[in-house]
């Protein structure tokens, strides 16, 4: 028994291209799903803690102004450069 070479009809070998171009195409689209789910998320992460550093401030320019306008009692001069550091 001999082995005939076995050939492809182009149909198929057409078919079997658009099947790798559409599973390429799905795993492209997943991974683009997916770097715009980090950097939504990311995005996201940015706002609280911009909103949370926009709240400490807020509350460091108010203990600025409050120790501003109580340095009279003190004698003390009144500077605008006054630095506060605040620890958690």
């Amino acid at each position: 028994m001999t082995f005939k070479k076995i050939s492809i009809s182009k149909t198929w070998l057409l078919f079997s291209l658009f099947f790798f171009m559409s599973i390429i195409s799905v795993l492209a689209s997943l991974i683009m799903d997916q770097k715009l789910y980090e950097s939504q998320r990311n995005n996201d992460e940015l706002e609280i803690l911009r909103a949370s550093f926009s709240h400490t401030r807020k509350e460091l320019i108010d203990v600025k102004r409050t120790i501003v306008l109580n340095a009279k009692k003190f004698d003390f001069k009144k500077k605008p450069n006054i630095i506060l550091v605040k620890h958690e």
